[in-house]
This record gives C-alpha cells, sequence and structure tokens, in this order.
C-alpha cells in the first residue's frame, strides 16, 4: 500500500520547489503533489475516494482565480474532509489573517520563513507533529489482525 501524499497548494513553483526540497532534506521520501491554483486542487481533491485523501496539505492564501481561504471554506464545507489536516503556509503575517483561517477550520498557521534552514525546521516539525514518516495505519496490521480467526 502506498502512502497517502502531501498536497501542496501554491501559486508560486520556486516555493513548491523550496518545499519539496525541505521534506526531502527533513527525511520524508513519500509522494508530494503540487497545484499551482485553488481551483485545480479542490477539484482533484473532492474526485479522491477516502484511500486517496492526502495525509496534509499545505495551503498558501494569496493565489489567484480561488484563494487559500476561500479553498480553506471549501474544504471544511465538507464533513468527509474534516480529518486532513490543512496547515496555512503564507507570507502574510497578518493577525487578521491568522484569525480569520483558525476560525475557517486550519489546523496551523505558518508565515513563510524567509531562510531555507527556517523552512526545514519548520517542515521537521510538521512531520512530527502529524506523523507523517509513521507507517500508515493498513500497513501495520499483521496477518493475524487482519484475519483474527486465523491461528498463526
Amino acid at each position: 500500500m502506498t502512502a497517502n501524499p502531501i498536497l501542496i497548494v501554491d501559486d508560486d513553483d520556486d516555493d513548491i520547489l523550496t518545499f519539496t526540497e525541505a521534506f526531502r532534506e527533513a527525511g520524508y521520501w513519500k509522494k508530494i503533489v503540487s497545484f499551482n491554483n485553488g481551483i485545480e486542487f479542490l477539484e482533484r481533491l473532492l474526485a479522491m475516494t477516502s484511500v486517496e485523501y492526502p495525509s496534509l496539505i499545505l495551503l498558501d492564501l494569496n493565489m489567484p482565480k480561488l484563494d487559500g481561504k476561500k479553498v480553506l471554506q471549501e474544504i471544511k464545507r465538507f464533513k468527509y474532509l474534516n480529518n486532513i489536516p490543512v496547515v496555512i503556509f503564507t507570507t502574510s503575517s497578518s493577525e487578521d489573517d491568522r484569525r480569520a483561517c483558525y476560525k475557517l477550520g486550519a489546523n496551523l498557521f505558518v508565515t513563510k520563513p524567509v531562510l531555507y534552514d527556517e523552512i526545514v525546521k519548520a517542515v521537521k516539525a510538521l512531520i512530527l507533529i502529524y506523523g507523517l514518516n509513521e507507517p500508515s495505519m493498513m500497513s501495520r496490521i499483521t496477518t493475524t489482525e487482519a484475519d483474527p480467526g486465523k491461528n498463526v
């Protein structure tokens, strides 16, 4: 079974590359999928089955077409998506943005660090907080647990 991916939603290709490299440097080698706008992201997310849901969504606020707050609002509109952690990574340090995002259901609000080493530290913290390098629950089920009637 493959691990569920991290989804990065950011209109800046350089930021996507930086975050992807930071995850790799932090020891995360599972799948990372990126989207350059909120509309494309939501279309893909809403088409996923529950076994395909991401383990984490990194969401930028300032994007064309559909900004991060509206994307977050759409995600949280669907109760079946509420267990997916959404972390806002943005250049904004506005307290109003922070409050609005938490009110909409964001799990974390992080102002994008300027220095790459700080981005790696932030990514390492996310990996620990959300257990992203842990094996998936399905991969932890042993043969005996999967078939309790079977004597091994």
